[in-house]
């Protein structure tokens, strides 16, 4: 998911819009995600906290908290996705548990006119 410049200068492959955001070439609007898990990983001496993103195509990405453009990413989720506001701790706590908690899942309920 990542790219180089020269030098090694990483280059972030997220970028937002009104609609959605960009993953490299790849358009998603906010309302094609489906649903989002959040994770740890429990890596000895400290843990990781991931975020599956599962779009209504079935394709699936994984963003951590340990790429530079995590923090950004979250904060768009929380502003344009009603995520579970409690997720953090949910995930976070106890420590070196995998504690995995769907965050967000689109409404299976369709109400026809």
């Amino acid at each position: 998911m990542w790219f180089r410049k020269k030098h090694k200068e990483l280059i972030n492959p997220f970028s937002y819009h009104e609609s959605g955001f960009n993953l490299n070439d790849l358009h998603i609007n906010w309302n094609e995600i489906y649903k989002i898990t959040a994770y740890k990983e429990d890596l000895i001496t400290v843990d990781c906290i991931h975020v599956n993103i599962e779009l209504e195509n079935d394709t699936i990405f994984t963003v951590h908290e340990d790429l530079s453009m995590y923090n950004e990413f979250i904060e768009q989720l929380e502003e344009n996705i009603e995520i579970k506001p409690t997720w953090f701790q949910e995930v976070a706590f106890p420590a070196f548990e995998r504690n995995e908690t769907v965050i967000y899942e689109k409404s299976k309920i369709s109400f026809s006119q």
